[in-house]
């Protein structure tokens, strides 16, 4: 019988001590086997008491592992470096990385190697696979929200690599907490760019695309994907400020100039909507009222793919 082989979870975290246990146990779980894990944890300097919790947990369950790696960062340096701390540490083929907030289904890195294996020859650099995003509630009930990506969604997997690549230069995609990265792929683009600190996804599909991989999609629900308050959502504010500003730096820096000269309204769209968004935050005080939010809601009708994305969530829930 064929050996199995060793399979990369990452587990990123920051201040992540009141979710984190419950991510290890469902990677310690696994129907793949935790013996045939490598096990790579980075937290970003967390403030709280994750590290500690961390250590707790792997004092009893680390030996079960093939291997563990435990990178307790002092400084936060961003998601893209945590990323890249654990990514670059990892020695397998393939890498399933996780929030410290979310969870994976128990047969996640089973169906994820069983897909890459059977379809080796296209040569694949990230697989997505479907999430279930969910809430929980203030009586600590889990509340199952939307499935993702949405039917609409996945048709952008069908796309061609230079499709995809075309898409991408308009908008994002969701389902990054689902995605099972080839190391050595992951290394020829560059790993995550650290020049965006907040944002470790797009420019790297972004970056997969244009080097020619297609990204690709298998229809199986793999991970747990919790909502709550994050860099790019927050409930008590009108906009991360933050955010936005590396939304302007990720235009200007990676996509706007691999953009044609005749794009010229494209261009102008991407770039004025995040400046606009700035200044009615600024207007506002960055606080959500009914006019914050109407106004908020008239700059993004600017930002490309907005309208159409707004149909095809009312569609899908037809």
């Amino acid at each position: 019988m064929p050996e199995t082989q060793i399979v990369t979870v990452a587990v990123i975290t920051y201040h992540s001590a009141a979710t984190v246990l419950e991510t290890l146990d469902s990677i310690f779980n696994q129907s793949y086997g935790a013996d045939n894990i490598e096990l790579i944890i980075s937290d970003d300097g967390s403030k709280d008491n994750t590290v500690q919790v961390i250590n707790d947990w792997l004092t009893q369950y680390q030996v079960q592992f093939h291997s563990v790696k435990f990178f307790a960062n002092k400084i936060n340096g961003g998601i893209s470096k945590n990323c890249n701390v654990a990514w670059k540490a990892a020695t397998s083929e393939w890498i399933k990385t996780i929030a410290g907030d979310d969870i994976l289904m128990p047969n996640c890195l089973t169906d994820n190697i069983q897909y890459v294996t059977e379809h080796k020859s296209e040569n694949i650099a990230v697989l997505f696979s479907t999430m279930q995003s969910f809430k929980v509630t203030e009586c600590g009930l889990k509340q199952n929200l939307a499935t993702l990506p949405t039917v609409h969604a996945q048709k952008f997997f069908k796309l061609s690599a230079l499709k995809q690549f075309q898409y991408l230069q308009r908008q994002g995609i969701s389902g990054a907490p689902s995605a099972f990265i080839n190391r050595a792929k992951l290394a020829s683009v560059g790993f995550a760019d650290e020049r965006f600190p907040m944002m470790e996804d797009h420019p790297l599909w972004f970056n997969f695309c244009q080097a020619g991989y297609q990204l690709k999609f298998m229809s199986t629900m793999t991970v747990l994907y919790r909502i709550a308050d994050s860099v790019s959502n927050s409930k008590s504010r009108l906009i991360n400020l933050r955010y936005i500003n590396e939304i302007i730096a990720v235009e200007e820096t990676l996509v706007i100039p691999t953009l044609h000269a005749n794009q010229k309204l494209l261009k102008l769209r991407k770039r004025l909507w995040p400046k606009l968004a700035i200044r009615v935050a600024t207007f506002f005080d960055n606080k959500v009222t009914f006019f914050s939010k109407l106004a908020m809601l008239m700059v993004f009708t600017i930002k490309p793919a907005f309208l159409s994305a707004q149909l095809h969530k009312v569609l899908d829930k037809v």
